[in-house]
């Protein structure tokens, strides 16, 4: 949103209306709060050319049938815009809040009765600038700068976009349909159902992640559990495998060694040809072999039938 005026110095004329928030990256959020307009002040032209554009903008961007910011209605219901914009002249976000009286219904059927319940009226961020973290800036400096929580506010037909902002940066979710299509998160209640000692677990956060816990903890012991079982039939299953194996190798070597000693020796065989002239040589070797052993057990007795001869003359 581009305007043929430095943003900066227009806000800084109107001091009095318009206060310095924060200043992060190149970006500045002022606010314009409507309760230090005075009644009958002539208004700026260049400031509501800025307010006003970006409420035109955000009844485009959300489909409303009527433009709900205005710095006109600023003014007169002493809401307070916060307005982001980069130097020296682009507006990039806008988020309206101010007190509103309902009448809420909790998840109960209860009505409680809101008397001046903070609340988001309208928050746009351009198009060229979303998911850039320029919503989270306006959102968390808006609840720093009024001392509140995200659950202590109601949100004004708040769009898709908006509850799944919510739903990721605050963990709101939860909330009663309203008739008036304001949303108020169940969180709210949490406080009012502990004094009334409500027993609804879905209204208290903390319970709920309690139990999502417990149950959590309670299935991992249980996979623990059945892991250790599985693993001791793996085990038992491998140590009967490997007696089997060891029964099966003492059978084979028991088989093994009893055939061997059953065996009985085979004798050599005979030459069937011992006309050959090998078989002739080979016959002659072994009869000389077993004369010369002969020959020497005769020389062997002999030399001590003689030594003995003589050792008896001598006696």
């Amino acid at each position: 949103m581009e305007h043929p005026f430095n943003i900066l110095k227009v806000l800084k004329a109107y001091n009095v209306n318009a206060e310095p928030v924060c200043t992060v990256g190149g970006v500045h959020v002022y606010v314009v709060d409507g309760a230090k307009f005075r009644p009958r002040q002539a208004l700026s032209e260049d400031l509501e050319t800025i307010v006003d554009t970006a409420g035109r903008l955000s009844m485009l961007a959300q489909g409303l049938g009527a433009q709900i910011t205005t710095l006109a209605k600023t003014a007169r219901a002493k809401t307070r815009i916060y307005l982001a914009f980069r130097e020296p002249s682009t507006v990039i976000g806008m988020l309206k809040v101010g007190p509103k009286t309902l009448f809420v219904y909790d998840s109960f059927g209860q009505v409680h009765e809101e008397d001046n319940m903070p609340s988001v009226l309208d928050f746009y961020v351009h198009e060229s600038t979303q998911r850039q973290g320029i919503g989270h800036l306006l959102y968390t400096q808006m609840l720093r700068r009024e001392s509140l929580e995200p659950a202590d506010m109601g949100y004004d037909r708040p769009s898709d976009k908006f509850k799944a902002f919510l739903a990721r940066h605050c963990k709101l979710v939860t909330f009663t349909p309203q008739a008036h299509n304001f949303v108020v998160f169940e969180d709210r209640w949490v406080p009012y159902a502990k004094r009334q000692c409500v027993s609804r677990e879905e209204l208290c956060s903390s319970r709920a992640t309690d139990e999502r816990e417990r149950q959590r903890a309670a299935e991992a012991e249980r996979e623990r559990l059945r892991e250790e079982a599985e693993a001791r039939e793996r085990a038992e299953r491998e140590a009967e495998r490997e007696r089997a194996e060891k029964e099966a190798r003492a059978r084979e070597v028991e088989k093994a060694m009893s055939s061997v000693h059953d065996t009985p020796s085979t004798p050599e065989p005979a030459r069937q040809d011992p006309e050959s002239f090998n078989d002739v040589q080979w016959r002659l070797n072994q009869n000389t072999v077993r004369m010369m052993r002969d020959m020497a057990s005769f020389s062997v007795l002999g030399s001590s039938r003689v030594s003995y001869d003589r050792y008896r003359n001598q006696k």
